[in-house]
Parts: C-alpha cells; sequence; structure tokens
C-alpha cells in the first residue's frame, strides 16, 4: 500500500504533517483482499483552515466503492495538515490529491514512476533525482507538475517537468464521484549525460 499527495495550487497550500497519515496492512480488510478489491484511488480532499480533511471525493476509482470509500474514511479520519495560507498569511481553507495504491499483485498500476532522463550537460547544482507530483486529467494528459523534492536545481527542475508534461501519459481515470476525473502520480527522474554520435 502506498500513497501520495499533491497540494493544489494557493498562495500557501497546505503541507501534510509528517506521520499524521500512516496506511498499514491492518487497513485493508482481509474480505476484500479475498474478493481481489485492488486498485489506485486518487481523491480530492478539502483542506479546512485548521488544518483538517472536511471534504473527500474519488477522482479516479479503484473500481472498488468498498476501497474508494475506506481511502476517503482512512484519510478523513488521520490527515492532518498544516494550513493553506492566503498572501496576507491568514489560515485559509486548501485543496489536496491523494493517490493510494491498494493491492500487493502485479496488476496494480504504479503511483511512483521512475525515469532517466538523458541530457548533454547535467546543470550546475543538480546533486539527486528530482521527485515530481504531476495532475493528470479525465483525458490522461498532465495537467500540472509540481516539484516536491527538488533536483537542487532549478533549471534540471523545469526541465523534468517540461519532459513530463510534454511526453507523459496515462489510461484515462475514470471518477467516483460529482467531481471531473483526475489522477496523481509521482516521478523519480535521474538525469544523465548522454554523449552525440
Amino acid at each position: 500500500m502506498f500513497w501520495m499527495l499533491i497540494a493544489a495550487a494557493a498562495t500557501q497550500p497546505p503541507i501534510l504533517i509528517k506521520n499524521s497519515l500512516i496506511l498499514a496492512e491492518r487497513d485493508y480488510p482481509t474480505k476484500l483482499i479475498e474478493n481481489g478489491d485492488a486498485g489506485v484511488v486518487t481523491a480530492h480532499l478539502a483542506i479546512a483552515p485548521d488544518g483538517r480533511v472536511s471534504g473527500c471525493k474519488v477522482t479516479e476509482t479503484s473500481g472498488s466503492d468498498a476501497l474508494d470509500g475506506l481511502t476517503c474514511s482512512i484519510v478523513t479520519r488521520r490527515a492532518r495538515f498544516a494550513p493553506a495560507h492566503d498572501a496576507g498569511g491568514q489560515a485559509v481553507a486548501g485543496d489536496y490529491y491523494i493517490a493510494v495504491t491498494w493491492g500487493t499483485n502485479k496488476d496494480v498500476m504504479p503511483i511512483t514512476i521512475t525515469m532517466q532522463m538523458g541530457v548533454k550537460a547535467v546543470p550546475a547544482g543538480y546533486a539527486r533525482p528530482a521527485q515530481m507530483h504531476v495532475l493528470f486529467g479525465g483525458d490522461g494528459k498532465p495537467m500540472r507538475c509540481d516539484t516536491a523534492t527538488s533536483s537542487g536545481s532549478t533549471a534540471a527542475d523545469r526541465a523534468v517537468c517540461a519532459a513530463i508534461t510534454g511526453e507523459a501519459s496515462m489510461t484515462p481515470p475514470r471518477s467516483g464521484s460529482d467531481e471531473p476525473a483526475a489522477a496523481t502520480r509521482t516521478y523519480v527522474a535521474t538525469l544523465t549525460t548522454v554523449t552525440p554520435n
């Protein structure tokens, strides 16, 4: 079971408080495992000014109503955030997207994708792989790319997001609510130099 979050645009988006959302094997009901219920759930979370989850709507269904509902139930009870802030520094409501993988078999699509990106020269400051959160729309194309963990180089981070938004796609998600379909994935990109022929 894996989880991932992506913040919706805000002056200062909500920030997940470390270890406030821990999913464990015991959260996955044996009956659902035995029934073969598995898949990825992406949910749009409304975060209140006090940092609590005030709403949860499934924007990518796992195909199992039980897993979709369980995801929102657990996230609403456990996740806590430092609230979003407006330009004046006041706590305001904010939005987050979360993706959870339920299942242990190879039939479940990963929510973390590793990629190698060949470049002529590694940009100054590049120190580590860049980790990007990408929000895909109902058409399976990227709508947004946000830096989750910088590579140490703003130029490298921008190049990775440009490559992802220009080339990445996924099977269009199916919404599990009245929200528009959307899915979130994490890309971990390592830059390598390529020698021209």
